[in-house]
């Protein structure tokens, strides 16, 4: 009987609370890659999401997400910022104990990444400025821990590609946009949060 008691508890604890909105806010440690300039960054992230858990008792969710981007400038590499726009889909594994796995899909139809700085060509240096519009698709994975009822933190990696198309490019004040060839940024997040249901 106290064996049947406890695994029911430990079931009741795995699940996500009821909340029929929740929302999120984490920060991110960043990995990234931009093959046009063959680069590789570190930098940071914040992001805010609101999801609706529409159906009470199915582990599903849909959301919107909003997240900034920073790459660093490491005085050999071009750093840049920016925001991309989420929205998602997300899932979890109910009656598992102590933390709850997860994964979410999310589609970016709009981000912005925005690089000024300098560029050498030989022994010359030009002032360079780029605006590249993002998107695609990136996938998380993920582990959920709640402490209170309705209050959960969660720490999860967020990966994938988006595709930087070029809307703005000028090299010493010059527009070079038209001969400038989209870049994939390839992204890894690692994402440490706090969700609040409401």
């Amino acid at each position: 009987m106290i064996k049947k008691l406890l695994c029911l508890v430990g079931m009741l604890l795995s699940v996500e609370a009821s909340a029929l909105i929740s929302v999120e806010g984490s920060y991110g440690l960043v990995g990234a890659s931009l093959s046009e300039q063959d680069s590789d960054h570190s930098g940071s992230s914040f992001r805010g999401a609101l999801h609706l858990d529409p159906i009470p008792l199915v582990p599903v969710s849909f959301g919107l997400a909003l997240s900034s981007l920073e790459l660093d400038d490491d005085g050999e590499k071009l750093g840049g910022g920016g925001f991309f726009l989420g929205l998602e889909v997300k899932a979890w594994i109910p009656f598992v104990p102590v933390v709850t796995p997860y994964g979410r899909l999310s589609y970016v139809p709009y981000g912005l990444l925005t690089q000024s700085g300098s560029t050498e060509s030989g022994s010359n240096t030009f002032p360079f400025e780029s605006a590249y519009d993002l998107d695609g698709i990136l996938y998380a994975v993920g582990i959920d821990w709640q402490p209170l009822p309705l209050l959960s933190l969660f720490l999860e990696y967020q990966m994938g590609t988006l595709t930087g198309t070029p809307s703005e490019v000028k090299v010493n004040n010059e527009d070079v946009t038209s001969g400038t060839n989209a870049t994939d940024v390839d992204l890894g997040i690692f994402y440490l949060g706090v969700s609040v249901g409401i």
